[in-house]
């Protein structure tokens, strides 16, 4: 059962769409936070190995491009060999 349900059987329908109105909004300050961690840590590394000054925000653009097709996996088990990789 989902955080949704739960709140569901507990105190109704309408606190389950607070509930997810609540996960969603954390979950944008996760993802903002997420971004600006990766464009952090990658820019520099990026710009030691070309030699020169690296945009971040192109970097972080780069960064979503690549990883927007591990986004549309219908499944998680699509997504272990990246689990397998992160790990290695």
């Amino acid at each position: 059962s989902s955080y949704g349900e739960v709140v569901r059987s507990a105190f109704g329908e309408r606190m389950e769409e607070g509930v997810s109105w609540l996960l969603f909004i954390f979950l944008l300050f996760v993802l903002a936070a997420y971004m600006v961690l990766i464009r952090d840590i990658w820019t520099p590394l990026v710009g030691l190995a070309m030699g020169g000054e690296v945009d971040g925000d192109r970097m972080l653009m780069g960064i979503i491009v690549i990883m927007l097709p591990f986004l549309f996996q219908r499944s998680l088990h699509a997504l272990r060999w990246n689990c397998y990789i992160g790990f290695g």
